[in-house]
């Protein structure tokens, strides 16, 4: 058998004591541990390193998703105890174990198991990190006189799971949960989370055999060498995860869900400029053959945390506690962490990447605090959102749309034949930021207002960004759904290089001179004045460059 060695070299004597346990049939080379593929980290042994991950911990449960199940619990008298987190992580797969604390006596799921005096409970809420965060509920009961564990109970918020009983060698379905029937349960868990319970845990095969024969072996109701028990059922449960190869593979490979929330613009004709915006001065009739999927908002804080993490775990990143480069063919910076207003951060000890408030939107905007998960990602390079991009395709087998050593868009550098995800081009986004009409603005002709658009007139509306979406977004015609924030909060990179008079000349699908320094940003920012927000107005930066007002959002070529 291989042991795990821990930093703090804790394990080493608890799996020896265990092993004197196993049957026979259990004691084979593999069962357990590859220290190559497995770490724990626990609050006990390295608080300064754990801080960062008790606070993302908190972030994630504060969410909609998670917060709704933990509002429940609370109202059935159970607290969690992000503090008292452990951290497992097998390949790319990261699962926090956070205890919930409650009376003695108290089951998750008391209409299947009253209270028994004879019975100990530990409950928990098992957190994947990098998927889209659904907890699991675990409870296990263990028998007080006999200090084994005698029931483990595993159930998703929406009541589905299953319990095994260890010593008796036989499972049953497990339907309860904390919601009742006139309260729906929140979306089914990630590909992950289910993995970890259809796979590992319903599974007939050696995995869920080898979880729970070493539950029962690192018994730590029977020895005291094991003060923190919560940290070996983790491991307990990891050993498991780690020998079902399909749920390791699908767990490096799943946890970000795919791109959703794109609208479908058609193909059409229209006037590219304004006579009137900057760079926007020239008008040009533009012929645009493609059609497109655009996203409806602006990528987020949160979902760019999801993808650099999972890029990180693939090799496609390099990341610091400062920057974030490119593996995938250049050393670009992609996200400038050292930036005060950047609301990522790196954990280089953990290896994860965090949200965190910027001090300047607590200074200006949000005093009280704020979550940024949802507020538009800021700090990024144009080849931050260029990878971003890549990141998708690549996790759906899809062509990268760029060359990373030259940063072409597409064969040829023709941006509209790429086969992956991309940024949109210059032209692509005026046409979805005009509309059927050619409106001034994206809610029409109106001058712009706080009430529109988040901007920086003589006062600041917000004086920071906002979630994304929290505009009307206007009158959609022709398109599949709404598309938000083309006006204010972040501005955002467009794919072209920057030229500022296009002349007017007719073209079709252009895109943008073959070369040059800067590059295109659209919309305008919640930093930005009026003029900027119209649909016409150009802007450009140099693409290493990052800053607190500019974004971006995903197109593809359908």
């Amino acid at each position: 058998m291989r042991f795990l060695r821990s930093r703090a070299g804790w394990i080493l004597p608890l799996v020896a004591i265990g092993a004197l346990h196993l049957p026979p049939a259990a004691a084979v080379d593999g069962l357990c541990f590859d220290t190559a593929r497995l770490s724990v980290d626990a609050a006990e042994r390295d608080a300064a390193r754990f801080a960062p991950i008790e606070a993302q911990l908190e972030t994630i449960l504060a969410r909609p998703r998670a917060a709704r199940l933990t509002a429940a619990l609370v109202e059935r008298g159970f607290t969690s105890s992000p503090a008292a987190a452990t951290v497992v992580r097998a390949g790319a797969a990261r699962l926090a174990l956070i205890p919930l604390d409650g009376a003695a006596g108290h089951s998750l799921f008391p209409d299947l198991y009253p209270a028994r005096p004879d019975y100990t409970l530990q409950r928990y809420l098992l957190l994947p990190l990098s998927s889209r965060r659904t907890p699991l509920l675990l409870e296990f009961a263990a028998a007080s006189q006999a200090r084994r564990i005698a029931r483990l109970s595993v159930a998703a918020p929406n009541g589905v799971g299953v319990t095994l009983y260890p010593r008796e060698g036989r499972r049953e379905e497990l339907r309860s949960g904390p919601f009742s029937n006139d309260d729906p349960p929140p979306e089914a868990p990630p590909a992950c989370t289910q993995c970890v319970i259809q796979e590992c845990l319903w599974g007939q095969d050696w995995c869920t055999w080898a979880m729970t024969l070493m539950i029962n072996c690192w018994d730590c109701w029977a020895h005291d060498v094991c003060t923190d028990c919560h940290v070996a059922i983790a491991q307990s449960l990891l050993c498991g995860l780690v020998e079902c190869e399909a749920c390791e593979e699908l767990c490096a490979d799943v946890l970000p869900q795919p791109h959703e929330g794109m609208v479908l613009v058609s193909a059409g004709d229209f006037t590219m400029g304004d006579a009137v915006a900057h760079c926007g001065v020239d008008e040009r009739v533009v012929s645009l053959t493609h059609t497109i999927e655009f996203d409806q908002a602006e990528v987020t804080n949160g979902e760019y945390l999801t993808w650099v993490q999972w890029a990180y775990d693939q090799g496609y990143v390099t990341a610091t506690a400062t920057t974030v480069t490119d593996n995938l063919g250049s050393n670009a910076e992609l996200v400038d962490l050292d930036d005060a207003d950047c609301e990522l951060a790196f954990d280089p000890g953990s290896g994860l990447f965090l949200l965190r408030e910027a001090p300047a939107a607590l200074a200006h905007a949000y005093p009280g605090g704020y979550d940024p998960a949802d507020h538009p990602v800021k700090e990024v390079t144009w080849y931050g959102a260029a990878s971003f991009c890549d990141w998708l395709s690549l996790s759906e087998g899809l062509a990268p749309a760029y060359d990373h050593s030259t940063w072409l868009c597409g064969p040829s550098g023709n941006p509209y034949s790429a086969i992956g995800f991309r940024l949109p081009t210059d032209a692509e986004w005026e046409y979805v930021a005009q509309f059927s009409d050619e409106r001034i603005y994206p809610w029409g002709d109106g001058a712009p207002t706080c009430a529109l658009a988040n901007f920086a007139p003589a006062d600041s509306c917000v004086g920071w960004s906002a979630p994304v979406a929290s505009y009307p977004a206007g009158d959609q015609v022709g398109f599949s759904g709404p598309i938000s924030d083309l006006a204010g909060n972040a501005a955002e990179w467009v794919n072209d290089w920057y030229q500022c008079n296009l002349g007017s000349d007719p073209v079709t699908d252009p895109s943008g001179p073959a070369e040059g320094w800067l590059r295109v940003s659209r919309g305008g920012g919640w930093n930005s004045d009026a003029a900027s927000l119209r649909g016409a107005s150009r802007q450009a930066f140099f693409p290493n460059t990052s800053y607190a007002d500019i974004g971006f959002r995903v197109v593809r070529s359908n």
